[in-house]
């Protein structure tokens, strides 16, 4: 009998080993018998599995905390930079030097932290889930760009390998007492995304180093331990194709897709950093300045110059009005982007109406031809065309005024950068806000300092971009949960400084939810509370991340503050002061 060289035997092992399933999905094992050598006769096991990037496992403990442990095996950490555990995210836990030293992080997390704002009926039916547990590995697909190389400290890896594994133990998969529950995660099958991966995926195509990045359904294989005596309320189908689609199973639905999010923000986070702290290292601000200077001195007198130093200066005028342009561009978009958030929160009073100026005056000038009013006293107003037209005209004033409101948010004036007078701007944007305020009985109160003359060169847009967020937030919370109590916003304008503006802004509404840990979470990206009367979520997350980036642009300062007896939501920020000939 011929016999096999030792390469072969190692490539069979190799082989065999895609075939080797999840420890956690153990339902069988392979080995491997070789007569010749019976050292080497053991179980086969995939080198596949342990080259994940990510691994996230997600312990639900008894009274609803939740524990995690974190095994990061994506990059290199000794590479890491020293000015990147120098950040402010880098400083916090999970993300300490520690933590990446040991390449491994444990933490735990309430389910009140985790769904912050959820119902309490939702927490209820998290409850009754009862203890379970779920391992979450990813793995990049695709060996990373030269580019990515030098800002990211890749460890290598074999892209087919994960793909022939993932090809067959891919997905999330649901095992009950160590038996597979069908057809939750199996390739190839309708429920092998049943957790709507690929939808978020494809509503939110965000590249890993953006803080809302979701992760492909085909990157990722996951196993989720449940068990008869502990997960009672997940009650299996009678054909024993899956589990019953009961609110409790929604609910465990949430919370698996949670966990997957927290795996989503722990890369994300550590990415994004390392490419800030790659962008630091590598654009020198003060090169940028004095490249920009000598220039401006080359087209000042080209004469002096060769035809080809005259090229590279018109070059670096061309880029930069090119800069420009995006940063007027991303302007428009954080004003558009405000503009949406307005809109969620009043479109239901602007109903269907497309002709609105005295349309309900001519009808009821009509229909007094035909028609007396008189006749109609006394009976039920559904009854009567008249009043049904008074209040027809009443729900078309509220939608032009929103369209005033709207249209006048994106005027072309408002996107050019200009001194913009901080008093008259914001009575201006005070006459608007009034017919929203006064009908709800909420007081807008502007105060700026005797003297001051508060002027800032900034774009009108971005102005907006602050105060309509802030408003925005004080109307909704006043209406969701008030009632019966006075109503007051209240801005103070001063002078922080020869060289800031400074803008305190309260409301004594209910402050930052008690969910939020840190105040300054709330300018963080897709951070929100706000929840429908089903407990169902309606921010978009959007509002007062826009404020910080804005404030953040203009080299300004921000910080809020929790409630207090003297007001329920202060926040504290600062602009600069324009000068005579700009800033």
């Amino acid at each position: 009998m011929q016999q096999s060289p030792p390469e072969t035997i190692k490539k069979l092992r190799r082989t065999l080993g895609v075939l080797a399933p999840p420890d956690e999905q153990r339902a069988f094992n392979i080995y491997l018998h070789d007569d010749r050598d019976p050292d080497q006769s053991n179980s086969v096991t995939s080198d596949v599995l342990e080259d994940f990037d990510y691994k996230l496992t997600a312990k639900v403990l008894e009274h609803g905390d939740v524990q995690f442990t974190v095994v990061r095996n994506e990059l290199n950490h000794d590479e890491f930079p020293e000015a990147f555990f120098k950040r402010k995210d880098m400083k916090k836990e999970p993300f300490t030097k520690e933590s990446f030293d040991s390449r491994t992080a444990v933490y735990v997390k309430s389910l009140q932290e985790l769904f912050p704002g959820e119902s309490e009926l939702f927490h209820s039916r998290a409850q009754s889930i009862g203890t379970f547990d779920v391992v979450l590995r990813f793995f990049k697909l695709q060996m990373p760009s030269k580019a990515d190389d030098r800002q990211y400290p890749y460890r290598s890896f074999q892209p087919q390998r994960r793909r022939e594994w993932l090809d067959i133990f891919g997905g999330i998969r649901i095992y009950r007492d160590n038996f597979g529950v069908r057809p939750y995660g199996e390739p190839k099958s309708g429920a092998y995304d049943w957790l709507s991966l690929g939808q978020r995926r494809a509503a939110n195509p965000a590249a890993p180093t953006r803080l809302n990045w979701p992760v492909p359904p085909q990157n990722i294989a996951g196993t989720v331990n449940i068990s008869r005596n502990e997960n009672s309320v997940l009650v299996d189908q009678s054909n024993r194709e899956g589990i019953i689609e009961t609110e409790e199973f929604r609910v465990f639905q949430a919370l698996i897709l949670r966990f997957v999010n927290e795996l989503e923000k722990d890369r994300s986070r550590v990415l994004f950093n390392l490419l800030e702290t790659f962008k630091v290292a590598n654009a020198d601000k003060q090169v940028r300045t004095e490249g920009l200077k000598l220039a401006q001195k080359i087209r000042e007198k080209p004469q002096d110059s060769t035809e080809d130093v005259r090229k590279l200066a018109q070059t670096v005028k061309v880029q930069e009005d090119l800069l420009k342009e995006q940063a007027e561009d991303q302007v428009i978009l954080r004003s558009l982007a405000t503009l949406g958030t307005v809109m969620v929160s009043f479109a239901h009073e602007m109903g269907q109406l497309n002709t609105l100026a005295g349309r309900n005056q001519h009808l009821a000038a009509l229909l007094a031809r035909n028609l007396d009013e008189k006749d109609f006293a006394g009976k039920n107003e559904a009854f009567n065309p008249f009043a049904i037209l008074r209040d027809m005209e009443a729900s078309d004033k509220k939608a032009a005024q929103w369209f005033n409101f709207a249209l006048s948010a994106v005027q072309s004036g408002r996107r050019r950068r200009t001194n913009v007078d901080m008093r008259s701007h914001l009575n201006a944007l005070k006459v608007v806000w009034d017919g929203f305020l006064e009908p709800r009985e909420i007081d807008l109160d502007l105060n700026i300092e005797e003297g001051f003359t508060a002027e800032i060169l900034a774009f009108e847009i971005d102005i907006d971009s602050i105060f309509n967020n802030l408003i925005l937030n004080s109307f909704e919370a006043f209406v969701d949960g008030m009632g019966g109590e006075k109503r007051n916003i209240r801005i103070d304008i001063f002078a922080k400084s020869a060289k800031e503006v400074g803008i305190i802004y309260e409301d004594n509404g209910p402050g930052i939810h008690s969910s939020i840990k840190d105040p300054s979470e709330i300018f963080e990206f897709n951070v929100t509370t706000k929840k429908d009367r089903e407990g169902k979520g309606t921010g978009t997350g959007l509002g007062m991340w826009i404020l910080e980036s804005v404030v953040r642009s203009y080299d300004g300062t921000v910080r809020a503050y929790r409630k207090t007896e003297d007001y329920g939501f202060r926040l504290e920020f600062s602009l600069p002061v324009a000068k005579v000939n700009g800033i």
